[in-house]
């Protein structure tokens, strides 16, 4: 019955898309549409504490069985929330019909025409959903998996040997047949006047005006000569960038490079080289380069991660300025990877932007210090636990998790009475991941107080399944306890409690329960019985 229910629901859920994006928001075939889907949502969740499903490329699934099967890739609701990064949704009970009318209305955006610089994932954060839950893939905002290995591996890696620079800048001035001449400084009337004619010029007569600029030093032999070609040469760097011509920025580094550590013109011009090169650090070159990541398909993640590999620490405020502006796109996804790498050079400066006022910055942050993994940025990152904004604190949580001690459980425990449950959660998730004597003593209390039984049923799952990590004979004993309980009044928040300390047996694989369990498969209690069945699968390794 449950899984005809769910079907209907799924279906419903998929044909309002059509319907919310026909008829304006105060039509009744709009309302109907929501009203519908409501209250056979909210006639579910009577019986049931919520309802998860977890999404496939193609099929979304419940309680391991394929509840919907779609692989038209216009019309499938699998696919429109797996290609979002979306793993799994949670609907909690007594969640608002508001609540389901801004999720049926995120569905049937047409990100194309209406909200093309947004997804499924950036609308559903704004909204901030308190009885809608959802799992991103961890990988989401980095979905290429090699991400940060091929930025790392371009940091690494060095330029082309000097020996065929030098050949290639030798044969291209001839310099056998040239005798010493005078050179006269560009001023800034040329340098214009060179740009002007470039706006009209190919690609081939640009890459012509750079070689000419790097043979001229061969022929300089003053502090002024230098000054002038390393500033004309730094023009074209940010004129390049500027035009989106990254090959021709990422040549004219090379050969930069190439000069400096083979000592090709000299001692004397290395230092106006440098400065040329120091010009892909600025504030103007990084704007240019955010823009430009708008298109990064039209560049590809190799070359990208190439120019990165050149970036210093001087470019990590430019570079951070421009995530504050991205929101989950292309463009973001590379910048936290690069900075996951380059950040290394200045966490402080991380840390002190854990203070800006946008939140999705402050979360990105969070999350480029998490794949850093310095814990020198803990005692900033424990500040953020106490953001008003619900991702940032259950990021914060997250990482805390991870990176965090003893020191911290403080202020972790402090969110187990959050008025937000997915805060609550992820700070019994933050308490488990520690996995100290202190931690486990937190959540053995926190099972056996007074006010458990009033928790929802996600929360005392979750508390349950975080005991479990531990296996004692004591925390074995206090579910079977907790399993066999039985009570006459609130036997609703009983059974819940009930069922959460059988999820955390099977997960425990306790063979002494299967005894308890056997005599609740039939319980009449649906939430119970799902959670007694599913145990005694486990502990049967069925």
């Amino acid at each position: 019955m449950a899984l005809e229910e769910i079907k209907d629901i799924l279906r419903d859920i998929e044909r309002s898309r059509k319907n919310l994006r026909l008829y304006p928001s105060n039509n009744p075939v709009y309302l109907k549409t929501i009203d519908r889907i409501y209250t056979k949502l909210d006639s579910y969740l009577e019986t049931n504490d919520e309802l998860t499903i977890k999404v496939k490329q193609y099929d979304i699934i419940f309680n391991d069985e394929a509840v919907y099967h779609n692989n038209n890739r216009d019309e499938s609701l699998a696919l429109l929330l797996f290609k979002d990064g979306i793993r799994e949704l949670t609907f909690i009970k007594g969640v608002p019909r508001d609540e389901v009318r801004a999720f049926l209305e995120i569905l049937s955006s047409d990100f194309q025409v209406e909200v093309p610089e947004e997804d499924i994932v950036t609308l559903m954060w704004e909204r901030e959903f308190r009885l809608i839950l959802y799992v991103v893939d961890n990988n989401y905002l980095l979905e290429d998996e090699n991400y940060e290995a091929t930025a790392v591996e371009y940091v690494k890696k060095h330029s082309a040997g000097k020996e065929e620079v030098l050949n290639a800048y030798r044969d291209t001035a001839n310099l056998k047949e040239v005798s010493r001449i005078d050179t006269e400084p560009f001023t800034e009337e040329d340098r214009r006047s060179i740009l002007g004619d470039l706006e009209r010029s190919s690609e081939e007569r640009l890459s012509k005006m750079i070689s000419l600029l790097f043979e001229m030093l061969f022929l300089a032999d003053n502090k002024e000569d230098y000054e002038s070609i390393a500033g004309s040469i730094a023009l074209f760097i940010n004129y390049s960038m500027k035009h989106k011509n990254l090959t021709d920025v990422i040549d004219i580094i090379n050969r930069i490079k190439s000069s400096i550590e083979g000592n090709v013109y000299g001692p004397e011009v290395n230092p106006f080289m440098q400065t040329a090169l120091d010009v892909i650090n600025s504030d103007k070159f990084i704007r240019f380069f955010g823009i430009g990541l708008e298109e990064e398909s039209r560049w590809g993640h190799d070359t990208i991660y190439e120019l990165a590999g050149f970036f210093s620490r001087s470019a990590i405020p430019y570079l951070v300025d421009i995530l504050g502006e991205k929101k989950i796109n292309p463009a973001e996804k590379i910048l936290i990877s690069i900075l996951s790498e380059l950040g290394r050079e200045d966490i402080p400066f991380l840390a002190h932007r854990l203070n800006d006022s946008r939140w999705h910055l402050v979360r990105n942050i969070l999350h480029i210090l998490r794949q850093i993994g310095d814990r020198s940025s803990v005692k900033f990152i424990e500040k953020a636990v106490r953001h008003p904004n619900m991702h940032v604190k259950v990021e914060a949580l997250n990482v805390l998790g991870e990176m965090g001690s003893d020191k911290n459980l403080p202020v972790i425990r402090d969110c187990l009475t959050d008025p937000d449950v997915v805060v609550r959660l992820a700070s019994i998730s933050a308490i488990g991941n520690l996995g100290t004597p202190d931690s486990q003593k937190i959540i053995l209390d926190e099972i056996k107080s007074k006010n458990f039984h009033e928790r929802g049923y996600s929360e005392k799952r979750e508390l349950f399944l975080t005991l479990a990590k531990w296996k004692g004979d004591d925390i074995i004993d206090l579910a079977l306890r907790s399993l066999r309980k039985r009570a006459f009044f609130k036997k609703t928040k009983n059974n819940e409690t009930r069922a959460a300390a059988a999820f955390a047996l099977g997960a425990m694989e306790v063979t002494d329960a299967l005894d308890p369990l056997m005599k609740l498969q039939h319980s009449r209690n649906t939430l119970l019985q799902k959670n007694v069945l599913e145990a005694i699968k486990k502990i049967n390794h069925e």
